[in-house]
């Protein structure tokens, strides 16, 4: 006789298969709509404050210009090779549609990687090219739309909230996507990717580690410092938690430790950095070892204030909430998905977020504070949220109650709704200030300057004479 019951429950597989699929593909389709959507207004951004000032630097090409700047400027290798390359030389190259536009594609894309960075970490694309190239093709949008709710949900406007500033000026000031998203996402992801083939003890993985330290310490004293403190974390972790494999992961972050400490060294010691320190002068600052409990106090309070604020804030439950929704259906559809990889990695990246609060505060007082030194942070936070719904998502996909589906079907939803609001605010934001820019200088008050500042109106001038489109 037929084992009924068996065939029940195989068919019953099949059907919650087939619509757990069917949401996953519902949410992608409509993130694609959206990706669409804001890609076609990034046409209609424009530069805005120092934004003209590297277009005029990129003139003299990818090398030309970021080697202009090592030696003048900033011995910031990482944002400096980065800004010029795709703020600089679009800008002083391309059209008016594509100007801008170039570095707020680029900044997305990292965006996706790195949300795409925690699924590969989660074995969830280990079923062959073809099944991660649809999984990727799933996945990314949703990322994306999701790192434009974090900025922009709608319901920011209810009350003030650290996004207001920072999602004007991570939309607007290509500057900032450049120097800070792009080179963070991206150090993110290839930090999260090593780490999924730290047990290899591979020489590529020990040069990749040396390498990823070299770059991170180029970001700049902020992120190394955080970085060189991540990693003593890190090791410490190791020695005590992991004492039968600690000589294989106590390798790669001694690598990526040394490589972080040489980077700083030489952005330290370039002559574009001793040049702006010289410009700007020593500030009245005194750190002195009689003086670190008085840094700690200081510090600590106002640490947990600003990364509390950016990692807690409206958008920050409706992404967690996004991300829930897809944690439970790909767990469910995909059944190598090991979404409790996710719970470290969240842990991590918010030890990671505090040590770089921590550094940006401690520099910030050195040089000066602005909203856009949270930059960074912005996106450490981010992807803690995201992991920490995927992890969420994974845990509730075990059990087999009706309700379960419910509360992850109605946590894609409000991810989802908040997404078509989130994107629509950006994209309305960004024609509203082309309509500006065209006749004559467009400031967004409080949060960035235009044209009407003498130095940039210079700089816009010098552009319109290298690039005919801005004239």
């Amino acid at each position: 006789m037929r084992d009924v019951s068996s065939e029940i429950e195989v068919d019953q597989s099949k059907r919650d298969s087939r619509i757990n699929a069917r949401l996953l593909v519902a949410a992608s389709v409509i993130s694609w709509i959206l990706v669409l959507w804001v890609l076609n207004a990034s046409r209609y951004l424009r530069p805005v404050a120092d934004d003209y000032c590297i277009g005029v630097r990129g003139a003299a090409g990818p090398i030309g210009g970021f080697i202009q700047d090592f030696q003048t400027y900033s011995g910031f290798a990482t944002p400096s090779f980065l800004t010029n390359l795709f703020v600089g030389v679009p800008l002083a190259t391309g059209g008016l549609w594509i100007a801008s536009a170039v570095t707020f594609i680029v900044a997305s894309l990292a965006i996706s990687l790195l949300g795409v960075s925690m699924l590969v970490v989660s074995s969830g694309f280990n079923a062959g090219l073809k099944a991660f190239v649809v999984r990727v093709l799933l996945f990314a949008p949703i990322v994306l739309v999701g790192w434009w709710t974090f900025l922009w949900l709608p319901l920011e406007s209810w009350s003030e909230s650290p996004m207001d500033e920072l999602a004007i000026g991570l939309t607007h000031w290509q500057n900032l996507n450049s120097a800070y998203v792009l080179p963070t996402a991206l150090i993110l992801s290839a930090a999260l990717l090593l780490m999924r083939n730290s047990l290899s003890r591979s020489w590529r993985t020990s040069v990749a580690s040396v390498i990823l330290g070299l770059v991170t310490g180029l970001m700049g004293p902020t992120f190394g410092m955080a970085a060189l403190l991540f990693l003593l974390l890190a090791s410490v972790w190791t020695l005590l938690n992991l004492p039968t494999v600690k000589n294989r992961y106590l390798l790669e972050i001694g690598g990526a430790f040394t490589g972080v400490a040489v980077g700083l060294a030489i952005a330290y010691l370039s002559p574009g950095t001793q040049a702006r320190a010289s410009y700007y002068g020593a500030g009245e600052v005194v750190f002195a070892p009689d003086s670190i409990v008085g840094w700690v106090m200081a510090v600590l309070p106002e640490n947990l204030l600003l990364f509390g604020e950016l990692f807690l804030h409206w958008g920050s439950p409706v992404v967690i909430s996004l991300f829930v929704g897809v944690g439970f259906f790909a767990s469910r559809k995909v059944p190598t998905l090991r979404t409790a990889v996710a719970l470290p990695i969240t842990i991590g990246l918010i030890v990671f977020g505090v040590s770089l609060t921590s550094a940006t505060i401690i520099t910030d007082t050195f040089a000066y504070g602005a909203y856009w030194h949270s930059s960074s942070i912005a996106v450490v936070a981010f992807a803690a949220c995201a992991s920490f719904g995927l992890w969420v998502g994974g845990l509730i996909s075990n059990y087999s109650h009706n309700s379960v589906v419910l509360v992850a079907s109605f946590a894609l939803l409000v991810g989802s709704a908040s997404g078509i609001g989130s994107s629509l605010d950006l994209s309305t934001s960004i024609v509203e200030r082309e309509q500006l820019w065209r006749s004559g200088s467009a400031p967004i008050k409080g949060i960035i300057e235009d044209r009407e500042v003498e130095w940039i109106g210079d700089c816009a001038d010098q552009l319109a004479l290298i690039n005919p489109a801005f004239s």
